[in-house]
């Protein structure tokens, strides 16, 4: 895999510009890697997203919150683009989506480390709204949550997320290739 960062640092680059990015260098793939953070302390553990209509309440609230972005900043061409590039991605991208959120859980998990499943879940993300690629987002854990917290400072944990990531990748490419003519 050749990976383009968006950020090697932790300068501030807009959601837009992230997606932009990856569309101007035509990327095949786009993840965005976040740490997440829930008001209720007791919520940990794993998800990965795709983009499309938040199918709860709760589901909503967590994109309001990542979506802390001056959307009116985007033209109304740029939405009705990205409408059409979401809705013929979106399968590839929840597909994608599983098998990566499987592999990291599969790798953490051999290491030992005790780690919740959320799933894979659909939600209107700004960061993933401009991808004209493959796009999903993976939450490796929650910073409120005290054990998730404390197996983000451990870098086996953060190296076993790292590599669950291409180790999906590869898998799903795999699969793609044994089914070729």
């Amino acid at each position: 895999f050749k990976v383009i960062y968006t950020r090697e640092s932790d300068k501030k680059l807009s959601l837009e510009d992230r997606t932009t990015l990856a569309n101007e260098r035509k990327a095949d793939i786009f993840i965005s890697i976040h740490i997440n953070s829930n008001p209720n302390k007791s919520v940990s553990g794993l998800e990965t997203y795709y983009l499309d209509v938040a199918r709860s309440d709760a589901a909503a609230l967590v994109a309001a919150r990542e979506n802390a972005v001056d959307v009116k900043d985007t033209s109304d061409l740029q939405f009705i683009l990205s409408d059409l590039t979401r809705n013929s991605k979106r399968d590839e991208s929840r597909e994608l989506a599983g098998v990566v959120l499987q592999s990291t859980m599969n790798r953490l998990q051999k290491s030992g480390f005790s780690v919740k499943s959320n799933g894979v879940r659909s939600e209107p993300f700004f960061v993933l709204l401009g991808a004209r690629m493959t796009a999903f987002l993976v939450e490796v854990g929650y910073l409120s949550n005290a054990q998730d917290s404390a197996s983000l400072t451990n870098r086996k944990y953060r190296e076993k997320s790292a590599d669950g990531i291409p180790a999906g990748l590869c898998e799903s490419r795999n699969k793609l290739t044994s089914l070729a003519p």
